[in-house]
């Protein structure tokens, strides 16, 4: 015998309210919990009912406000499942925040052993606030912090970091990326389970047509400095840096292909010719929109597009969270980078799509030179295919690999550095620095013949 309590709609990941029937006894205890309406994407694909129910479950015997605890990576406990997200965080606080209001209100003993603090209108326990959550991840938010600084920093001066290594000819470009990538996929991904999400997006939208609260998007502080990352760093250089060094799973699939590679699978791996590159990279568009739209006016039933991102299945296969459709399309996707560079960002991503197109007014661009209209060195060179016959690199699509900067200031690859060099070593003119536009500086001798020609 006891009390039943169905709690006020509260927002959830997905932007749809979230409303929880919550069972106490006389004690103040809870009896039992049961998820009356979601509409969450991650709980309908990701994590099936059963591992939803087995958490709540969990709350069975523990007093009203109190949460079930699991591994951290910070303090050894996290509140919620293990690789906990926005969804399992916004039920701890519908829960905790009504059955302490309940128990509050009816005078129900043991109330008052938990140290509950008032917060507007409600009541909180320690280790539920936004303040405690960010406490909690503070070795974890200071390392991606630092990661994300050192990361601007690099890109901040990539003509620096692209001359230098055409100059002394050395690898240092791939090797920057492979080290962000390995963070990425082992820190970001299989241990702070950090994979930004195109459901991210559409929330949101979701609080920006209905409700805004900020402590929906600072319930997960890894996730909520991504995006802060993702929109800075996409207004000034384009959604590169982030889809093509810290995003996880695009480091993972951009890791799969170097070691395919490595393996001697080289000659087996291959690019779409862009008259069919061109049209299936538009699929991913249609995706996004379709999930954009079908959320602004309120159809859930296209949620399940957001199943095309296999990033729980990957990295968070929670028991029987790799349903078996999930795994088959996770294993095909990185089967397939195997041979063909990054085929989900280019094709399917609808997440990828969602920053591209804020990509197109991109404060800072790549250089470019005259003869670029001209040559496909570039181009060839490029494995986004981002680069056009007439030498135009499309933002929407760039991953940000640098390769063509460093083709820029090579003299052995760029072909209007290649005809300089060979004309000055058949006149006997002497090499010079190549300058920040990509030319040779003019000669001391070719400066002297220009002082001594006429002026008009």
């Amino acid at each position: 015998m006891g009390y039943v309590v169905l709690s006020d709609p509260a927002p959830g990941y997905s932007g749809h309210p979230l409303r929880v029937l919550i069972g106490l006894d006389y004690n103040g205890r809870y009896t039992g919990l049961l998820v009356e309406h979601q509409a969450e994407p991650a709980l309908r694909t990701g994590f099936a009912n059963q591992h939803l129910q087995a958490f709540l479950d969990r709350y069975k015997g523990l007093l009203a406000g109190q949460i079930p605890r699991a591994e951290d990576e910070d303090n050894g406990t996290r509140d919620g499942m293990t690789g906990a997200t926005v969804t399992v965080l916004a039920i701890n606080r519908t829960i905790a925040h009504n059955s302490q209001r309940l128990a509050y209100m009816l005078h129900i003993p043991g109330f008052g052993q938990l140290g509950l603090r008032p917060v507007g209108d409600e009541f909180e326990a320690p280790g539920i606030s936004t303040r405690d959550i960010w406490h909690q991840r503070g070795r974890s938010s200071l390392v991606l912090g630092l990661v994300m600084l050192l990361l601007s920093c690099l890109y901040w001066q990539r003509d620096t970091l692209a001359r230098w290594a055409a100059r002394e000819g050395r690898p240092l470009l791939p090797g920057l990326r492979q080290v962000i990538w390995l963070f990425s996929v082992t820190y970001l991904g299989f241990h702070a389970l950090a994979q930004v999400s195109i459901t991210q997006v559409l929330t949101w939208f979701h609080a920006l047509v209905d409700d805004w609260r900020w402590e929906l998007f600072l319930s997960e502080p890894l996730i909520f400095m991504c995006w802060v990352f993702i929109i800075t760093t996409t207004l000034i250089w384009g959604r590169g840096l982030f889809c093509g060094w810290l995003c996880p799973f695009g480091a993972l699939t951009a890791l799969l292909h170097q070691l395919a590679r490595l393996l001697g699978l080289g000659r087996f791996q291959f690019q779409l010719p862009m008259a069919l590159h061109r049209p299936l990279s538009k699929i991913k568009y249609v995706l996004f929109l379709a999930l954009l739209l079908g959320g602004l006016f309120g159809n859930t039933e296209l949620d399940w597009l957001s199943a095309l991102e296999p990033f729980d299945t990957v990295f968070h296969p929670v028991g029987e969270n790799g349903h078996i459709p999930g795994i088959g399309f996770a294993a095909l996707i990185l089967g397939l980078s195997l041979l063909m560079e990054r085929p989900y960002c280019k094709y399917i991503c609808p997440l990828g799509a969602a920053l591209a197109m804020p990509s197109t007014f991109r404060w800072f661009g790549l250089k470019r030179k005259l003869e670029c209209l001209e040559c496909n060195s570039c181009a060839k060179r490029c494995q986004a295919q981002a680069i056009d016959h007439n030498g135009n690199i499309d933002n929407r699509e760039c991953m940000a690999c640098l390769d063509c900067q460093r083709t820029f200031y090579d003299p052995q690859i760029c072909p209007p550095l290649l005809v300089e060099k060979r004309y000055r070593d058949r006149v006997h003119i002497p090499l010079t620095p190549i300058d920040p536009r990509g030319y040779y500086t003019p000669a001391p001798s070719e400066r002297l013949f220009a002082s001594q020609e006429p002026k008009p």
